[in-house]
């Protein structure tokens, strides 16, 4: 089977194609009648539909994925953790399940620009901007402690992101 395509974007950190370059490589191989199971890259596929925030395409991907490939392949199961945290919201969650597997190299890549930069944007854009507003306002919640638990970063990670929405608002406030 001929993954060129998706080694080429993966060796050019275009991440947020990966889904679908999969996609696109896997409706080839399905038309042809090809089996393809075996060899699936299924790990960096529904990392793909992650990294680019799409949860339910990432799930319905896991839905096909034989039963056979999730019990030999433990990366799988361990991204579709992920996935899972993802669909709850719980981004906490996300980063233990990052932080608690050992990454194969070529999914590595794509882990680490997810943990440090995909997770954060989605704390802001889904209702996260709201959320942390709300908290940052009633001083019981603007701790670092806190803010630390709901971005799951480190305690500076949260100071600065803190001191970001003071800003933020400091500068909407005089506009």
């Amino acid at each position: 089977m001929d993954f060129s395509s998706l080694k080429e974007t993966l060796e050019s950190k275009s991440y947020s194609k990966i889904a679908d370059v999969c996609d696109e490589l896997m409706l080839q191989v399905a038309t042809k009648g090809i089996a393809f199971q075996e060899d699936w890259p299924y790990s960096i596929h529904l990392l793909g539909h992650i990294f680019v925030n799409d949860v339910d395409n990432a799930r319905f991907l896991w839905k096909i994925i034989p039963s056979g490939i999730k019990e030999s392949q433990p990366e799988v199961v361990e991204v579709w953790k992920i996935g899972q945290k993802l669909w709850v919201r719980d981004y906490a969650g996300v980063h233990e399940a990052i932080r608690g597997f050992n990454w194969s190299p070529e999914v590595q890549g794509v882990v680490s620009v997810f943990s440090g930069k995909q997770v954060f944007r989605m704390v802001v854009t889904d209702n996260g901007q709201k959320f942390i507003d709300r908290r940052i306002q009633d001083q019981r919640y603007n701790t670092t402690l806190r803010t630390t638990s709901l971005l799951g970063a480190s305690g500076t990670v949260a100071r600065v992101f803190l001191t970001m929405q003071a800003v933020t608002r400091s500068l909407t406030f005089l506009s």
